[in-house]
């Protein structure tokens, strides 16, 4: 009987243990789902949040590629009253430049790549107009032609190089300018277009980051106190959204030497 007793007694303590630790998980239980239940509601609210930016982004964007169509087009029927032939075409080609970055302003908004098929460039004409405003300014730049034609996006193309040589007007410049050279050639399956200045150079350790957003040297603050930083990194996604490489050098005589090097198509 007192066997009986103890058992009897013992299951009542296990069965009091139980209903306690059901108690205290089910406790527990409604304290995690309310958590859970806090962090839903804070997630959808950042979602919310995100998407209402992302619009506001959007309508921003599209809003500006509107009110910038009209005054380009307002500039291009005014070039038209150009005399110089030469001069309006080259003023209708920046012209439509604009107006495809506008366009693609509003698409990278979008997620989208600007839409640029591949085309042949020839590189001696190409870099020739690039460098006719730069020259008529009184920058010396020499170019020597080498005849190479190179598959690539010409828009893309054009603002990268564009990039690489305002750089090196504006940040290569030395006590005795030698100017920029460019030279264009073929070397391990590639087209390499090479801009060199003769300014300051750069540290090494600091030719690493120059791509990177927003990072600017002591010496380019200096040069242009305006600027942002973006252009290389810029310039870096343009070049290599075609497969090709934007590397970045001190020259052995001096200066920075930046090589686009765009795969050589020519026999595809």
């Amino acid at each position: 009987m007192a066997l009986a007793l103890l058992v009897w007694a013992a299951d009542r303590m296990r069965a009091r243990m139980h209903r306690r630790r059901r108690r205290q998980l089910e406790a527990e239980v409604q304290v995690r789902t309310a958590e859970v239940e806090q962090q839903k509601q804070a997630l959808e609210h950042t979602q919310a949040q995100l998407q209402r930016y992302v619009e506001d982004r959007e309508r921003l964007f599209t809003a500006i590629s509107h009110d910038l169509r009209t005054p380009i087009t307002r500039l291009k029927l005014r070039s038209e009253l150009l005399d110089d032939d030469d001069v309006r075409d080259e003023f209708h080609d920046d012209l439509d430049d604009l107006d495809m970055m506008v366009k693609g302003a509003l698409q990278t908004v979008k997620d989208t790549d600007i839409h640029e098929n591949l085309t042949a460039v020839r590189l001696d004409a190409f870099i020739g107009r690039l460098l006719r405003s730069a020259q008529l300014a009184g920058h010396r730049i020499d170019f020597t032609p080498a005849g190479l034609v190179v598959q690539a996006r010409p828009l893309a193309l054009k603002r990268a190089i564009g990039n690489l040589l305002d750089n090196a007007l504006c940040y290569g410049h030395s006590g005795d300018d030698g100017g920029v050279a460019i030279v264009t050639e073929r070397a391990g399956g590639m087209v390499c277009i090479r801009i060199r200045d003769h300014g300051p150079g750069v540290p090494e350790v600091d030719l690493a980051r120059l791509c990177e957003p927003h990072v600017r040297l002591d010496h380019g603050r200096v040069q242009n106190a305006g600027g942002l930083g973006l252009g290389l990194g810029i310039t870096r996604a343009l070049v290599e959204a075609q497969g090709g490489v934007l590397r970045l050098e001190n020259h052995a005589d001096g200066g920075l030497l930046a090589t686009v090097m765009l795969p050589d198509r020519t026999d595809s």
